[in-house]
């Protein structure tokens, strides 16, 4: 599995504090961002500010629409 992500116009202080808790955990800078994605991400719970806005999402939050078909709900497509 070999994606790729490419974060553009990262602020210099985040860069820094990313490669510091990098070091502090034996990480590199990409191991790091791959366990915070995990981290944060691995509760499947829609954020409270979203949850009223797209109620009619969750059930499909999980992955099991596309990026595309998700925009399309939420322009009433």
């Amino acid at each position: 599995m070999a994606n790729t992500l490419t974060v553009r116009n990262l602020q210099d202080s985040l860069k820094q504090k990313l490669r510091v808790r990098a070091a502090l955990h034996g990480r590199s800078m990409e191991a790091e961002v791959r366990e915070i994605l995990a981290q944060t991400l691995a509760d499947d719970s829609v954020p409270a500010p979203l949850a009223g806005r797209f109620a009619h999402l969750v059930g499909v939050w999980k992955g099991r629409l596309t990026t595309e078909q998700v925009l399309n709900l939420t322009r009433g497509e």
